[in-house]
């Protein structure tokens, strides 16, 4: 049964590479494979250990998101304290993520809506670093030098949550005149939504406070 460095070894010699080995230590590459074995077991380990991480933190969100705020909100309530005194708080949170895809359809929106001044036009330029004249001149770059560019708008992910938020708990989210104004203007699939092109989501936080020691 050979290790992973005499594979690695074998690949070698099959192009044509000759390992010349120290004549002071002859063993030097069974030493070198079982380090490198080691090395692999190692790297074997934490990938187990990272895919069961991931797997406690999905477990974690489960009752962060879900069991805990539907135990609370059957009571009918935001905050409760259990009989060990913990002081149990579920609030919504609001996220948004807007695709590439449907970025021109959400600046339009923003402009159209009055919220434009929270999104910025950001602009991807390849320029050397050497190109100091093209460097000097970035705001001609587009019209008179034709380099590629990629563009994607940015809108802080905290300004998108709280924009999503006010329009969720105004009833706008779902039924939003500005963006049924855009769906005529430029025949926009029905199927699409402001809160698809948004990137919409929202979901349930628990926050669980120990008691204090007496």
């Amino acid at each position: 049964m050979t290790n992973a460095f005499d594979d690695f070894k074998s690949a070698l010699e099959d192009v044509g590479f000759e390992q010349e080995t120290n004549v002071s230590d002859p063993d030097i590459l069974g030493k070198l494979g079982e380090e490198i074995d080691k090395k692999l077991a190692l790297e074997a380990e934490i990938a187990d250990l990272s895919a069961q991480l991931k797997e406690k933190q999905e477990a974690l969100k489960e009752f962060d998101r879900v069991k805990i705020p539907q135990l609370v909100e059957a009571a009918g309530l935001s905050e409760v304290t259990t009989k060990q005194g913990f002081k149990v708080t579920v609030k919504e949170e609001y996220r948004g993520s807007i695709s590439e895809a449907n970025a021109d359809l959400a600046l339009d929106w923003f402009i159209k809506s009055g919220g434009a001044d929270t999104v910025k036009n950001n602009y991807i330029i390849p320029i050397s670093i050497n190109d100091k004249e093209v460097a000097k001149q970035l705001e001609n770059i587009l019209s008179r030098c034709g380099l590629d560019f990629s563009r994607t708008i940015g809108i802080a992910w905290n300004t998108l949550a709280g924009v999503i938020k006010e329009l969720d708990v105004t009833g706008k989210l779902e039924n939003n005149k500005d963006f049924e104004t855009l769906r005529k203007e430029r025949g926009i699939d029905p199927d699409i939504t402001l809160s698809k092109v948004l990137g919409a989501y929202k979901y349930k936080t628990t926050k669980v406070q120990k008691p204090k020691k007496k």
